[in-house]
């Protein structure tokens, strides 16, 4: 999280960076920790003109980020990835041999990917990627007011708000009083709440939005978002429901510690509040967006479109490569080794080496050596993994819906899972691929508990322990209870087939596998995301698994890193080349009066002023 500090050297960041002294400030707004002078051990210029050859290792959105704002900068850049296809985690697949009669398979994706209303680095980037027919992937986005996410949650198909400001003139005055009737209304939807929830509810997300610094860092960080700061157990089973939704419908809590109270205030709400404050713009967005996602399968329109423009630049992609070694000699890279599908081995070598991998892909590749050079990269170690994946339904008939979310009361025996109408969303007509007769295909995509630790309604079990067609059973009941007219959807004449996604995998030996994590913000973590510059020199970090201002795993986060590692690449290569523009990050300055107030009762001890029904808990003595 940005530190008292960090936030004074935000106006050099909103304006963009020119100069030295401006990097290594804007490297303090991230909570980049590490000069570059004293991670080469000699003056910054003395490590300058070692060349401009990169290998980036990763081609998700961080890695292509750093590639794209390298090689506009003039870097050679070379890009490997362990997939056959472009994007990561975010990939969309083409099944070989799904089609007949000429037609491709049905397209398949790792689900519905959302750019939050809030973001800011990565807009910036899909507008400068061009798809060929005078349009950018900026111009490839597909806006949804039905609120999927973006501060609103679902209960049984419903789609509510728990009083976040929604319009620039609900900022100013921000207070209880405000929000005590969405509360009301929300649990009144419901039913079965208690008069002793509306108060509790309501002084919380005052308090939530209006935690000053102090509070932030050393209070929120520590504590989980369920109960440590909502004190859910004092809540009724409704109102706690919609707490555990909060808690988990972002996908980065941990299976086992939940999640951080600041992060999806820092990711999420502060964002959001910059966006209706004007800071936050999606060209041609209609307006009260809430989610935001590409108008087709993510590889074919981002990320191919985004090969296409790198190799323009001279930027080279290696696919089907898998690092598994980095040299160090002298305290610096000496070469990288990847292995390809076959087993091959193969040397990479280059003056910058960008690691845009989550944790778990990245400790296999902490040897003795590389640890030795730069023991802080052994934190990685203490970043819990986040699943995210899911399933796609195909129909014979449209889905007619765009999304939602649907969970049921208990949230300790139910799941909650995220429905994503993607043939509504998708500009493509599913009868020209597959067999022809698709007309609607719906993402069911779940996270940590369903998958972990939460029991299905049939069988008692999470996903992990259900064989192969029980955990479709499982969605489907789920789904024919959740929403309106679910049963009819999945009727026996309408449905056509199901399949996992690319990041769901199953085999009758080993089961349910999700071989690709995201990186949970569980309380006390954020202080282990590694910073993007290294001790190791020509070692640079990039991805949502990295410190940012934002504090969550996320595109933008990704985007936003990618940014500060170019900054840092161009000052340790001693170029004159453009820096990167970095966006405002912080708290919103609309509220910095009662952030002000609220850390004078830090200071002294005392709980948030509108945080008296249920004060939230004080995080242990750290050592």
């Amino acid at each position: 999280m940005a530190s008292a500090d960090e936030r004074k050297t935000g106006g050099d960041s909103e304006r963009g960076i020119s100069s030295r002294r401006s990097v290594l400030q804007a490297a303090g707004v991230a909570g980049l920790g590490v000069l570059l002078a004293s991670a080469t051990g000699v003056p910054a210029s003395a490590a300058a003109a070692k060349g401009r050859r990169v290998a980036v290792f990763g081609a998700g959105p961080g890695g292509m980020s750093v590639a794209h704002e390298l090689a506009e900068r003039g870097f050679q850049v070379d890009v490997y990835d362990r997939f056959s296809r472009l994007g990561g985690g975010v990939r969309s697949y083409v099944t070989p041999g799904g089609g007949t009669a000429g037609r491709p398979a049905l397209p398949n994706t790792s689900g519905g990917h959302f750019f939050l209303p809030g973001y800011a680095a990565m807009p910036d980037l899909l507008g400068r990627i061009p798809t060929g027919d005078g349009r950018t992937v900026l111009d490839r986005l597909a806006f949804s007011s039905q609120g999927m996410l973006g501060g609103r949650i679902g209960v049984n198909g419903a789609l509510i708000g728990l009083g976040i400001p929604t319009s620039l003139e609900r900022i100013g005055e921000f207070n209880p009083a405000q929000i005590v009737q969405t509360i009301q209304g929300t649990l009144q939807l419901l039913g079965g709440f208690r008069l002793s929830d509306i108060p509790h509810l309501a002084s919380k997300i005052a308090a939530w939005v209006t935690s000053g610094t102090l509070r932030r860092e050393n209070q929120l960080e520590y504590i989980d978002l369920e109960y440590g700061f909502f004190r859910s157990e004092l809540l009724s089973p409704t109102a706690h429901t919609l707490i555990r939704d909060l808690a988990t419908t972002v996908s980065v809590d941990s299976p086992t510690r939940g999640i951080n109270s600041l992060v999806y205030l820092t990711a999420i709400i502060d964002q959001i509040i910059n966006m209706l404050a004007g800071r936050r713009t999606y060209p041609k967005s209609p307006e009260k967006v809430l989610d935001i996602l590409t108008d087709g399968p993510e590889t074919e329109v981002w990320f191919d479109p985004w090969a296409r423009y790198l190799r323009g630049l001279g930027t080279r992609f290696h696919m089907r490569r898998t690092l598994t070694r980095l040299g160090v000699e002298n305290g610096r890279i000496a070469g990288a080794e990847i292995t390809d599908e076959r087993g091959r081995t193969e040397r990479v070598d280059a003056d910058w080496y960008v690691l845009a991998m989550p944790p778990d892909r990245m400790r296999p590749l902490l040897s003795r050596e590389l640890l030795a050079a730069d023991p802080g990269l052994a934190n990685v170690r203490k970043l819990d993994p986040a699943v995210e994946s899911g399933f796609e339904i195909f129909f014979r008939d449209p889905v007619g819906f765009e999304g939602g979310q649907v969970t049921n009361r208990n949230g300790d025996q139910e799941w909650l899972l995220t429905l994503v109408g993607l043939s509504e969303i998708w500009g493509i007509d599913l009868r020209e691929f597959g067999d022809g007769q698709a007309k609607g295909m719906l993402s069911v995509e779940f996270n940590n508990h369903p998958y972990f630790d939460t029991p299905g309604i049939l069988y008692g079990k999470p996903l992990k322990d259900l064989n192969y067609a029980q955990a479709f059973d499982e969605i489907r009941a789920h789904i024919e209870r959740g929403i309106p007219d679910g049963k009819a959807l999945l009727d026996k004449d309408n449905l056509l087939g199901w399949r996992p996604h690319p990041t769901l995998s199953w085999t009758g030996r080993s089961g349910w596998t999700v071989p690709d994590h995201r990186t949970a913000s569980a309380p006390g973590t954020t202080k282990y995301f590694p910073d993007q510059v290294r001790r190791i020199p020509n070692l640079f970090l990039a991805g949502g698994s990295t410190k940012t201002a934002i504090g969550g795993d996320n595109m933008d986060s990704a985007a936003l890193s990618a940014k500060l590692a170019t900054n840092w690449i161009i000052e340790a290569a001693g170029v004159r080349e453009p820096h990167t523009e970095l966006p405002f990050y912080g708290p919103p300055p609309e509220l910095e009066a009662a952030r002000r107030d609220d850390d004078r009762r830090f200071r002294a001890g005392l709980p948030h002023a509108f945080d008296l029904v249920a004060p939230a808990r004080m995080p242990p003595p750290r050592g």
